[in-house]
């Protein structure tokens, strides 16, 4: 196996851990007499896709100097012709992805929208590109970074929304930075310090002399993220955990409730509630996943035999939808889903939304269990349900980060 296939194993791997692997489509293709591969990778969320285009070298430590400039810019061109094939063939061919967990995947000609294009090229020392190297194709803004630096922003901004956004400010910085890969770390620095809307500069020096202006802050300010960044686990968490069903999952619930299930060959349902976890920006999810967190230890420190804990949130991006965080122990997950049905219906009815998605994490059983609503209309019992359960809740206003 060549370490470009290697190397493309494990950017699937890891960009599935923060984006959910339902999002990652590695090595996409289409059929013309044989197979030919699309991009190395896509990121994609409903309807919107990141194209990522990467070259490895054998070994990265054998190239130095003008060896490796020449070496990186020819593997640039090549990646930048794959990209832009890869956005002609979203527009106009249908294509597949055998996939980790979905099985194949088909795409119809226009159903993703490329958004952004990366090329990544593996280098270990900062490469200046050609300035005629293109900065979009067909309208789609393209963004050049060396692949250790585009691993380590997946880390750091763990959504594809994150992501966008982080590549459409990098791009307003400077035009000649956009075509320099093996930088990242002071792009980055530099975005984080101004919160997620840098200021444009003439130069790399200008970024660096403003960092080291700043660096008590900034090294502040990414200490805080990090730290920040540990909240958005459980809803990671949850997003993952979703792909899987309990074999046994019939077990002990009523009629009425399996019938909300997919069957067991055509799950399809999780997918969408996966689109609501993972269209959340970072800050975002930080902010769920603390009030999960929250009704998770709140049940811990219940001496009840059956305590449950809930709260209730929504956002100003998602206007019409509305998330229900609870967690319960020494409950069946039959009275579990039958709660989660009553809660969200309430919260739905008394804060005026129309979709909206219900999580509990049964301590007891170790498991989470779901409930989304897609099209709610109000009735006297989901009114009576949503002041009883919700006219004592404290609410609280709380703003939102942009990095």
């Amino acid at each position: 196996m060549q370490r470009t296939d290697q190397a493309e194993r494990f950017l699937e791997r890891l960009a599935s851990v923060p984006l959910t692997w339902e999002n990652v489509f590695r090595s996409p293709q289409y059929t013309v007499n044989s197979d030919k591969e699309v991009v190395d990778l896509l990121l994609a969320l409903r309807d919107r896709g990141i194209l990522v285009s990467m070259k490895c070298q054998q070994d990265p430590k054998t190239r130095t100097g003008d060896t490796l400039v020449r070496w990186v810019q020819k593997s640039t061109k090549a990646a930048l012709r794959q990209v832009g094939g890869g956005i002609r063939t979203f527009k106009t061919r249908e294509f597949w992805c055998s996939h980790q967990r979905r099985g194949q995947v088909s795409f119809k000609p226009n159903q993703i929208e490329p958004v952004r294009a990366v090329v990544i090229v593996e280098t270990l020392e900062a490469v200046a590109l050609n300035q005629d190297i293109p900065l979009e194709v067909d309208s789609v803004p393209i963004s050049y970074l060396s692949v250790n630096d585009f691993l380590n922003i997946l880390i750091e901004l763990r959504t594809i929304n994150d992501l966008i956004l982080y590549l459409e400010a990098r791009n307003a910085i400077c035009s000649r930075l956009q075509r320099t890969v093996g930088i990242e770390k002071h792009i980055f620095e530099f975005y984080v310090l101004y919160g997620g809307s840098p200021c444009e500069v003439a130069s790399l020096q200008d970024i660096l002399e403003e960092i080291g202006e700043h660096k008590t802050e900034v090294k502040s300010l990414i200490r805080k993220r990090k730290i920040a960044n540990l909240q958005a686990k459980p809803i990671e968490h949850l997003s993952d955990r979703l792909s899987t069903r309990l074999e046994s999952y019939e077990d002990g619930l009523d009629e009425e409730l399996v019938r909300l299930f997919d069957p067991a060959l055509k799950r399809s349902n999780y997918l969408m509630i996966q689109d609501e976890l993972c269209d959340l920006v970072l800050d975002e999810r930080r902010k769920l996943g603390a009030s999960l967190s929250g009704a998770v230890e709140k049940v811990k420190e219940e001496d009840s035999n059956e305590p449950m804990v809930y709260q209730a949130a929504y956002l100003d991006s998602k206007p019409d939808f509305l998330y229900v965080l609870s967690s319960s122990k020494g409950f069946s997950r039959n009275e579990v889903i039958k709660r989660c049905c009553e809660l969200l219906q309430g919260g739905l009815a008394y804060y005026g939304k129309t979709r909206g998605l219900a999580v509990n994490y049964t301590q007891n059983l170790e498991s989470y269990e779901a409930v989304m609503i897609n099209s709610f209309k109000e009735t006297p019992e989901s009114m009576r349900l949503g002041k009883e359960c919700f006219s004592n809740l404290k609410m609280s206003d709380i703003p939102m980060e942009k990095v």
